[in-house]
């Protein structure tokens, strides 16, 4: 096995899955390309994904979203692609990147880095019994093209598979993020229990909420918001209203510490309001 792959699979933690661990080496090969490429001077990584690479959330995640710092509607992943495929490549790694093609002009961007698992498995040393020959192993990148101001970045510098630097919002400005998706997300009828274990997270370490950004994107969600009290409102109202046997079920896979799903209730959840520090 290729020395690289080695020591970014020791990384991963071992309570994740073969497929969670090979996943998660991916994200970090395509960040590091990305960052060779200058992608990070325009845009930030955002979402799960960046809590759990970066800040120690102990959950795996299956995408990489990122938002550009100002918006712009023609932005295409297509400069990318050919250095993604290649950085793979560099490490014995043959994936397609390829840009989602949509019909309507969406404030969303996305992208695909995908590889057959078996060759990619047995380039990272691992044998899982079971897979198909045509089985797919991926990571889907998002870019939000019209995204919200009055955020915050900070740098962040991995070294492996080669020193590199990327651009993330600050933890208050994902905290707002993860608010708002708790609000605003459109999962119809479903709920994503992973936005509920993040914002145990973000609770448990006193993180504090970026108010203006989150105001912000309330706003272009058509909700106008005066200040903190109304926000606490709605999370009440939105922490009594979910199934959290759904939101379990939905996180469970990801989760690595399992007795952090137990005894999640309405009122777990709204005890948490009154500790969010607004700045």
């Amino acid at each position: 096995m290729n020395s690289v792959l080695e020591q970014l699979m020791k990384q991963s933690n071992p309570l994740m899955d073969t497929h969670s661990r090979v996943r998660e080496a991916m994200q970090r090969i395509t960040l590091n390309s990305l960052s060779d490429s200058g992608f990070f001077d325009k845009v930030a990584f955002v979402g799960g994904t960046a809590l759990s690479l970066f800040h120690g959330l102990d959950r795996s995640s299956e995408d990489l979203d990122f938002t550009l710092l100002e918006p712009d509607p023609d932005f295409t992943f297509g400069p990318y692609i050919g250095a993604l495929e290649s950085f793979f490549e560099s490490l014995d790694l043959q994936v397609e990147v390829t840009e989602k093609e949509k019909t309507h002009r969406s404030k969303m961007k996305t992208a695909f880095v995908k590889g057959i698992c078996r060759e990619i498995y047995l380039s990272f040393g691992e044998v899982v019994p079971g897979i198909q020959d045509n089985q797919r192993i991926s990571v889907k990148l998002e870019v939000d093209v019209r995204p919200p101001e009055d955020y915050g970045t900070e740098w962040a510098y991995p070294l492996l598979p080669f020193p590199h630097k990327v651009r993330m919002y600050d933890l208050p400005t994902l905290h707002s993020c993860k608010l708002h998706a708790i609000l605003c997300r459109g999962w119809g009828n479903r709920v994503k229990g992973r936005d509920y274990y993040d914002i145990l997270f973000y609770s448990a370490n006193n993180i504090p909420v970026n108010t203006k950004h989150l105001m912000e994107r309330l706003a272009l969600s058509g909700i106008e918001v005066s200040g903190e009290e109304e926000i606490k409102e709605l999370l009440k109202k939105r922490y009594a209203s979910v199934d959290y046997l759904d939101a379990v079920s939905d996180v469970a896979p990801f989760a690595l510490e399992k007795r952090k799903l137990q005894n999640w209730s309405p009122e777990l959840f709204t005890s948490t309001i009154d500790r969010i520090r607004f700045i």
